[in-house]
């Protein structure tokens, strides 16, 4: 059970990673591999638009943002921070990204819940005016 729940803790790590340092269109090919290409852009400049969201951001805290929205994981004052300056409209554009892939598509409406229950959560911590 343990190697299994190990197993679990580094392909989530290794999946936030490719999401957030390598450029969606990589990271598409990457992550939904069998399905041949990579995703479409959703619209024109949509890939950029995400590289640009997560300049700066420090990967412990993409780790617990992550396994906070997608798993049971907790987010720290100090990621509450990191995730506020990402800003609204980055986080949520990032966790719909992820979550309209194969593997977490099925519980697309639980991860946007619980996507917004964190960034809440987080403003209430921090000062807004940090945000973007």
């Amino acid at each position: 059970m343990a190697k299994l729940n190990s197993l679990t803790i580094f392909a989530s790590i290794f999946i936030a990673t490719v999401v957030i340092f390598i450029p969606p269109k990589i990271a598409s090919a990457l992550y939904f591999p069998h399905q041949g290409a990579p995703l479409p852009e959703p619209r024109p400049g949509y890939f950029k638009f995400l590289d640009s969201c997560i300049q700066g951001t420090n990967i412990t805290c993409v780790k617990e943002i992550f396994e906070t929205i997608f798993e049971d994981g907790t987010t720290s004052d100090d990621c509450c921070l990191a995730l506020i300056l990402i800003g609204k409209t980055c986080h949520d554009e990032f966790v719909k990204y992820i979550a309209n892939g194969p593997s977490f598509k099925s519980r697309l409406s639980e991860y946007i819940a619980k996507s917004d229950q964190l960034y809440g959560r987080c403003a209430g911590i921090v000062d807004p005016t940090l945000a973007r």
